[in-house]
């Protein structure tokens, strides 16, 4: 029998802790793991190997701080319309999404649609209509976009990004490129302001800045992979790595700060607004470019 080349699908079934999860398939862009609960890519392992970090410790809900977290609608406590009035980085992440539509695009590519709405327990921390809808596709790149709808009567005011945890053979060698000359915040200094006069940001040690100008494309380099990351619908992006000694803070393993870089999309400060009827989209692609550093 002629053989049946490998085709783009998408599959329910239980992952993690028994969760529901879609499996996401290409044949050129490997699989993606997404999850109901976080509304979560866990997982991308590309034909290069794994993408996103995830602990090899599985005793203390690690996935709070791997893959690819959805903060909303608050960034971070102390700054944004909710300051101080929700957990770190909000609720979507702990909350339970819907699996919705998921199959194939009229590109070919694998594609799967995950919905939150409020529930009681999100209304008593968040009193707001919204409708938040997150959809993944895997081809050869991963595209998540995440549209926030305002169905009710006056505007609304929120925060938003993606805490994407990159994989690297080690931090304190990778590179970040294309945010040279961007004014930041650092939050290790208090949040004071610079200017980032170098060719690439190495995060060799505790890192959390916010720079004030959102490119539209980023390179991060390591002995093993570049990785282009695009966005579109945010204000800033954020590049953290907690540094050494915080591994126990995190629930890492030994030496696992080492083994990745957050690199996220976000509006931090200055809140997105959605008019009544209206919605807005924040958009996150990485495309693995090639191997090795230059």
């Amino acid at each position: 029998m002629p053989k049946t080349s490998p085709s783009a699908g998408a599959e329910v079934g239980a992952g993690l802790a028994g969760r529901s999860r879609v499996t996401l398939s290409h044949p050129a862009g490997g699989s993606a793991e997404v999850y109901a609960h976080g509304g979560q890519v866990l997982s991308w392992r590309h034909p290069s190997g794994e993408i996103l970090f995830f602990s090899s410790r599985r005793d203390a809900g690690q996935e709070k701080h791997a893959g690819i977290p959805i903060v909303f609608p608050q960034f971070g406590h102390g700054f944004g319309p909710t300051a101080g009035a929700l957990p770190q980085h909000g609720f979507a992440r702990t909350s339970e999404w819907t699996i919705g539509a998921h199959g194939t695009d009229g590109r070919g590519r694998a594609t799967a649609t995950l919905t939150l709405r409020p529930t009681p327990e999100i209304t008593r921390l968040w009193p707001h209509d919204f409708a938040a809808e997150l959809t993944v596709t895997l081809g050869t790149e991963l595209t998540l976009a995440l549209r926030v709808t305002n169905p009710g009567s006056a505007p609304l005011a929120f925060t938003a990004g993606y805490h994407s945890y990159f994989r690297v053979a080690d931090v304190r060698t990778a590179r970040v490129e294309g945010l040279q000359g961007l004014r930041y915040r650092d939050k290790v200094l208090d949040f004071a302001e610079s200017a980032d006069t170098a060719a690439a940001l190495v995060p060799a040690g505790e890192t959390d800045r916010v720079y004030l100008g959102a490119p539209s494309r980023l390179r991060l380099r390591d002995s093993r992979r570049c990785l282009r990351i695009e966005s579109s619908g945010f204000a800033n992006v954020v590049v953290w790595n907690p540094g050494p000694g915080s591994d126990a803070q995190y629930d890492f393993a030994p030496d696992e700060w080492t083994q990745f870089v957050c690199v996220e999309p976000a509006t931090v400060f200055d809140p997105v607004i959605v008019a009544p009827g209206k919605s807005w989209v924040g958009e996150h692609t990485i495309c693995v470019e090639g191997s090795g550093q230059r």
